[in-house]
């Protein structure tokens, strides 16, 4: 699952109460703004059954991670998203201000995560 073309994205057999469905949207929505909008690349990562990031990329450095959750509201996507060397994070429903925050920071992400 590591085809950085997101319409080849599958959501992995999971449980429908893991909310695969609405994770990969959200990434995948994402994803499509950094490929159209900068010349950063991302991949999704399982981080584990049920869980997956965008790991997102200058070249062969990772520079950042997203995470999508459900808003308050429970439709919105929420993205939790962090990068450069500084661990600087944003929390946005803005994809156009994340992919703004992962533009502007290009050093090599240290993930502790």
């Amino acid at each position: 699952m590591i085809d950085a073309d997101s319409n080849a994205w599958r959501v992995p057999p999971w449980q429908p109460a893991w909310d695969g469905d609405f994770q990969f949207q959200g990434l995948r929505a994402f994803a499509d703004a950094i490929g159209s909008a900068t010349d950063l690349s991302s991949r999704p990562e399982v981080i584990e059954e049920g869980y997956v990031r965008l790991v997102v990329l200058c070249g062969v450095t990772v520079i950042g991670v997203l995470y999508v959750n459900r808003s308050e509201n429970g439709v919105s996507p929420v993205f939790a998203v962090y990068a450069g060397a500084d661990d600087d994070e944003l929390q946005t429903t803005d994809v156009a201000a994340g992919v703004e925050f992962l533009s502007g920071r290009r050093t090599s992400f240290q993930d502790s995560r």
